[in-house]
Parts: C-alpha cells; sequence; structure tokens
C-alpha cells in the first residue's frame, strides 16, 4: 500500500519535472499510478469481499511515535475503486 501511494507521488514529480519536454507522453505518465492502482485491487479484492482486512504500518517518527497506518476494508476498497476508476477515466 506504501508503494502506491509512493507510486503517485514518483508519477506527479515526473509530470510537473517533465513538463512540456513529455508533451503526449505526460497523459500516459499520468495514467500509470491509477491503472496500478486498479491492479492492485483487482488482485485483493476477493480477500476484502470474503471479509479480511489488509492492515500495513510504517513507522515514521518512531521517537514521536507517529506512523502511517494503512487499512484496505469493504468500505476502503470501495472508495479505492471509484476514485482510481474516475482518475483513469479523466487521464483517458
Amino acid at each position: 500500500m506504501t508503494g502506491l501511494l509512493a507510486l503517485h507521488l514518483v508519477v506527479g514529480l515526473i509530470i510537473v519535472a517533465g513538463g512540456r519536454r513529455l508533451g503526449g507522453w505526460a497523459m500516459l505518465a499520468a495514467a500509470v499510478a491509477p491503472a496500478a492502482t486498479l491492479a492492485w485491487l483487482g488482485v485483493r479484492l476477493p480477500s476484502v469481499v470474503d471479509g479480511n482486512v489488509a492492515e500495513e504500518r510504517a513507522q515514521w517518527i518512531g521517537s514521536l511515535g507517529l506512523g502511517l497506518d494503512l487499512r484496505l476494508d469493504g468500505f476502503a476498497a470501495l472508495m479505492l475503486l471509484l476514485v482510481s476508476g474516475i482518475g483513469l477515466r479523466v487521464v483517458a
């Protein structure tokens, strides 16, 4: 899950930094992150539908007890499907 967040960040930075040099390829680059997210969700969706919850925890600042907790349950899967699906359609 953190890999997908990092992918969105990297793709955004590439598009912003590449700007005009990418030309029409910028749209293809922009479609990579939502398409990868939908593919990732497609692999995990049967498990989520069965009631399993995927959780991931990344420690950020351990001395302060700050971390990033990600959870994929049914509602999160629905929202991920909507946001990524609409995002991919907008780019297309």
